[in-house]
């Protein structure tokens, strides 16, 4: 049976932004202006004197002092007797182990700063968990924190009961609480797991960490030297403190709050003891709220064979690595010199050392390892899971979901915003030859082209967002066949096992436009072409990045039966409504975490 889950979701998405209450900007009850609330030193600068290359908030602190403040109950920064946080541990787990997560408030060293932290088992990020694929774990969650919470295991094809989103999967873990999630591992690769309530608070103040999936078959990668995750994210600091999070709304909630500081694992100056001749292979992890990473290691050569969900059908050598929020990128790396080597995000204003490997002349090269490195493997195992998967590139979409933001009659200033001066035809495809076998990696949507790159927010260097707020701010999803939009989406029911085809449209006339990381929860897709140009190396997702005014097509395989969220991994952006829910049922239309949702709405018609 078909249980009507609208109501639950609209609870649901409730809860995610967590709008307690009507909040208004001081001194302007009514209109919310918010150009009065901008940084006053900003509000007469010409274009020219608020370009990006000025600032280089990497290696600077950023003050209040001359801020206006919102209007809300700011989550507290007292530190009085918390924890220091410690270091993470790495955690082998085998079929049937029980694991216990806490959630709790810590204090930790970031640079010359202490700060007050959220960390699981007081580590930031949290244990990584190593697990053999096609095992199950029991993951005991308490939570000792002062809000609500969930734990969702990102990219993990789990039991819907087990999904972590509160009001649609389970309820809410309150403080003191706890809850077991009951997980089963069938992909290999790397994963990580978050909350999935107030995402863009727990997120920024350190709730994450990975899950490594060793995969059943022993040469499913390539052999190398080690294998380290590396967890990237930003953090902004301001007065010696986390910036100001807001119990009753979302601020930053246009382009997302970006931080001025960058952690690897963690560290502000993170580093590695490299040997030579070394082949690392590093499961790279995205947990911004909402910065994309341009990555590189300049002098080292790079070869991308993993994405989020396993093995790519071509491996490929590369300069740089472009990586969205929630995104995973599983990618070797050969140090043949001696020497320091950075980590560095590249953006079109500045370059940022994001951390450093000191190579040692001490050699543990091996010529097993070094001629895997330089032989670049065609997957034929993936390769057969995507047949008959190309000869859908030219059907039809199943399903056409626009991504698009309203206002609410507010005028932006949109001069620290990317792209705003651009034509938006950097993607006009119709002089190319877009046949499959004309299309080098290059070309693909893996390999972004420049131009498309110059379309990128890359920052808000002078915080400009910091008073675009939830509600006023409302990002949404609208189904092109029917206008219903976001949380009013209840009709997207899919049978186990269905192919469909999605085509997710970034609206070049929206009066904002931004790129978004679309994440598709319990379930696996590919990306099948981008802007009309098929893509000729597949990988098993559940994250993707699409650009301003851009249009990317994707086949979702819907093999895991529940009602799943689909929404934008900006955790402002989720916040401001940019999430919908889908159906999955078996061929009696039941679902997993139906018993469930039919409480739910007895208790919701009880009351």
């Amino acid at each position: 049976m078909k249980i009507s889950s609208s109501k639950l979701f609209k609870l649901a998405i409730s809860l995610l932004i967590s709008c307690l209450a009507v909040a208004v900007l001081a001194q302007d009850n009514t209109e919310h202006n918010h150009e009065a609330h901008l940084h006053p030193e900003t509000n007469n600068m010409s274009m020219d004197n608020m370009t990006m290359e000025q600032h280089d908030h990497a290696a600077m602190g950023h003050s209040m002092e001359n801020q206006m403040p919102l209007s809300g109950t700011v989550f507290t920064k007292d530190m009085d007797g918390l924890p220091d946080a410690v270091s993470p541990e790495t955690v082998a787990l085998k079929n049937g182990d029980t694991y216990t997560i806490t959630a709790e408030y810590v204090k930790k060293q970031v640079g010359n700063h202490t700060l007050k932290m959220l960390a699981y088992n007081r580590s930031i990020p949290g244990p990584i968990l190593k697990i053999e694929q096609d095992s199950e774990i029991l993951i005991k969650f308490i939570n000792e924190t002062d809000f609500e919470q969930t734990i969702h295991s990102h990219g993990v094809r789990v039991d819907n009961r087990y999904d972590g989103v509160p009001g649609l999967t389970q309820n809410a873990v309150a403080p003191g609480d706890t809850f077991e999630y009951r997980l089963k591992f069938k992909d290999a690769g790397v994963f990580w797991y978050h909350p999935h309530t107030r995402e863009d608070y727990g997120q920024e103040m350190g709730l994450y960490g990975n899950y490594l999936i060793s995969p059943e078959d022993n040469n499913y990668w390539n052999p190398v030297s080690r294998e380290i995750p590396l967890v990237i994210d930003d953090i902004l600091i301001e007065d010696g403190q986390i910036s100001d999070f807001y119990q009753e709304f979302t601020n930053f909630a246009l382009l997302g709050r970006f931080g001025n500081e960058h952690l690897v694992n963690g560290e502000k100056d993170y580093s590695l003891n490299i040997n030579k001749g070394e082949v690392i292979r590093f499961f790279v992890t995205n947990v911004s709220n909402s910065r994309a990473y341009n990555l590189t290691i300049p002098g080292v050569k790079l070869k991308v064979v993993g994405g989020d969900l396993g093995k790519f059908e071509h491996e490929y050598f590369t300069d740089n690595l472009l990586i969205s929020p929630a995104e995973r990128i599983v990618v070797e790396a050969m140090f043949r010199e001696t020497g320091d080597f950075q980590l560095t995000h590249t953006q079109p204003d500045n370059q940022i050392n994001l951390m450093r490997f000191v190579t040692s002349a001490n050699s543990h090269e091996q010529a097993e390892i070094t001629n895997a490195f330089y032989r670049l493997r065609h997957n034929s195992d993936v390769k057969s899971e995507f047949t008959g998967m190309r000869n859908l590139m030219d059907s039809p979409p199943d399903k056409i979901l626009k991504m698009t933001i309203s206002l609410a009659n507010q005028e932006i200033d949109h001069s620290e915003h990317a792209h705003m001066d651009m034509q938006m035809d950097s993607h006009d495809h119709t002089q190319h030859d877009t046949s499959p076998n004309s299309l080098t990696r290059a070309h693909q949507p893996n390999v972004p082209a420049e131009s498309v790159l110059q379309t990128v927010q890359w920052d808000d260097p002078e915080q400009s967002d910091r008073t675009n707020i939830t509600p006023d701010i409302y990002w949404k999803l609208i189904d092109e066949e029917t206008g219903k939009t976001s949380s009013d989406i209840d009709d997207w029911v899919f049978k186990q096992d269905e192919l469909v085809k999605i085509r997710l449209v970034n609206d070049k006339n929206a009066d904002h436009i931004m790129q978004h990381p679309v994440h598709v929860h319990g379930q696996q897709f590919v990306v099948l072409a981008v802007d009309g140009m098929p893509n000729n190396n597949l990988v098993w997702k559940d994250t993707a990045l699409v650009f301003p005014g851009q249009t990317m097509d994707i086949l979702v395989k819907m093999s895991n039966t529940g009602e799943w969220m689909l929404h934008c991994h900006i955790s402002e952006h989720l916040h401001a409504g940019m999430a919908m829910t889908f159906r999955v049922e078996d061929a009696g239309g039941v679902a997993a975490g139906d018993e469930f949702r039919a409480k739910s709405e007895a208790n919701l018609h009880h009351h």
